[in-house]
């Protein structure tokens, strides 16, 4: 059976944590997490975008575990949101949790 977990990292520099997330990841029998690259022209508009996103969709993604994995990346200075939409949630709506509160 299938329960799938879809999530964002959202941040002006995540992408440079992305060998930390997939380390995890890949240590816990998932595929690595795809990065937007915020110049390309499939994000739309006419400019880039100011934050990186890294986005993905898991089977059976132990949630808590990943979370506090994310809480234990020193992420520096700048805010880092997490958007989550388990299967079984509003199929509308991500929640937001707040990883890193930055300075």
């Amino acid at each position: 059976m299938s329960i799938v977990t879809n999530i964002m990292i959202c941040g002006h520099d995540v992408d440079e944590h992305i060998d930390e997330v997939n380390k995890w990841l890949t240590e816990h029998g998932h595929y690595p997490i795809g990065y937007i690259d915020p110049c390309n022209e499939v994000v739309g508009g006419e400019k880039c975008l100011e934050i990186r996103i890294l986005i993905g969709a898991f089977n059976h993604l132990e949630l808590d575990d990943f979370i506090s994995h994310l809480n234990s990346i020193d992420w520096g200075r700048d805010r880092v949101d997490l958007f989550v939409k388990e299967e079984n949630d509003d199929p509308i709506y991500f929640r937001r949790i707040i990883i890193w509160e930055g300075c």
